[in-house]
Order: C-alpha cells, then structure tokens, then sequence
C-alpha cells in the first residue's frame, strides 16, 4: 500500500501499481488484520453481472490494506485520482 504515495527509489513501483488501477474494472480492498473486503470501484460492473446473471470477465484488483492505520481512506483518495470516482461507501 505504501508504494502507492512513495516518492522514494520504488517510484517505478508506484507507477506499476497505479496503472494496474487504471487497468481495473473492480478494486477491492481487503482488511490484513479481518479480512473484511470493501469494494472501492467497480459497483455498477458487479451489480449488472448481477442483474444479466452471467459471468462476466472483470479485471479485479485486490489490495491487502491496514484499515486500522487510515489505508483503507488512502486507497480510496488513490483510487479516486486515477480512476477520476470510487464507489466506496463508508459504513
């Protein structure tokens, strides 16, 4: 999660990250410590997978995060600059 904000010598790293979130079509965040998950992007692909009851290839991203130590408000922000939305809704 880190490498995702850092400035330092992993910049190519970041970069890497950042366009695997461009590439997404589902990002969900999941809780290192209680495994929940919280769908950051991607609701309406998952709910019209849903609605047309076939599978449907998403790319998924899934990305471990401390929910305790802010990550999770961070990934958000993150999501948000590169996809330009999230669909996070906190409880």
């Amino acid at each position: 999660m880190d490498t995702l904000f850092d400035e330092g010598p992993g910049s190519n790293l970041r970069a890497e990250k950042r366009a695997a979130i461009a590439r997404a079509d589902v990002i969900i965040g999941v809780d290192v410590t209680t495994q929940n998950e919280f769908t950051v992007y991607g609701m309406p692909a998952l709910e019209e997978t849903v609605r047309i009851g076939k599978e449907v290839a998403l790319r998924t991203l899934r990305v471990a995060l401390d929910e305790q130590n802010g990550e999770l408000e961070k990934l958000v922000a993150i999501v948000r600059a590169v996809k330009r939305g999230q669909d996070y809704l906190a409880e």
